[in-house]
């Protein structure tokens, strides 16, 4: 049949016990620059969400109670116009 490859598209797939010879391309191996930009931007990634965990912690906590402020102290009254 001139056209049998038809009857892949319309889910008939191929025939049984079909197997093809032509192999997929071997994947080129990454070179070490490859790998070591891939390492840097990995370790860049994880390093920002570090520091934007550890910076906003703080702003996260009770007011007064940061690690800026002494154990006991009161914050200090706002001050406005009388």
């Amino acid at each position: 049949m001139p056209f049998a490859f038809a009857a892949g598209a319309r889910g008939g797939g191929p025939a049984p016990g079909y197997v093809s010879n032509v192999a997929p391309p071997a994947r080129a191996r990454a070179s070490l620059r490859t790998v070591c930009g891939r390492a840097a931007v990995g370790l860049l990634l994880v390093a920002g969400l570090v520091a934007a965990v550890a910076l906003g912690t703080p702003a996260l906590s009770a007011p007064g109670t940061g690690p800026g402020t002494a154990p006991g102290a009161r914050p200090a009254p706002a001050r406005g116009h009388h």
